[in-house]
């Protein structure tokens, strides 16, 4: 299974009420447990068959993955122009209440706020995409609590 399909079902993972999901393809087995889900076992990491290399690396215990959701449907943007830098990037740094994105609605903005002190691991969405309330936008990783 290529990445880039890999992320598809990830997000439509995200997107479902689903705890756990297991994919077979030919030879390839992958099994997704959402963050906050009680995994069954330890997953080793997903290899390329190709070359062999790790493609995911296990977390240690003392990481928490948060998604962020979209409390609204809208269009997302991730800065306040096109000529702005955007809020924030995979690998930032940020802190609780540090803004993330925007999220237009019938000319109404709100104000996407990191609900954690943790870093950016994953964008989920496009600048200028539509957004359904309760759709994943983005992954923070911090210390487990």
């Amino acid at each position: 299974m290529d990445i880039e399909k890999l992320k598809t079902v990830m997000q439509w993972m995200a997107a479902s009420p689903l705890v756990e999901l297991e994919l077979t393809e030919g030879d390839q087995h992958i099994k997704l447990v959402r963050a906050g889900g009680t995994p069954s076992r330890a997953m080793p990491p997903i290899r390329d068959p190709g070359t062999g290399s790790a493609l995911t690396t296990p977390q240690p215990e003392s990481v928490s993955r948060k998604f962020v959701d979209a409390p609204v449907f809208g269009i997302v943007h991730l800065s306040t122009s096109a000529s702005e830098p955007a809020f924030v990037g995979v690998g930032r740094s940020v802190k609780s209440g540090d803004t993330l994105c925007l999220i237009e609605a019938m000319k109404v903005f709100t104000t996407i706020e990191a609900p954690c002190d943790g870093v950016i691991s994953d964008i989920l969405v496009k600048a200028g995409g539509e957004v359904a309330m309760g759709q994943p936008l983005f992954l923070i990783e911090s210390e487990a609590q």
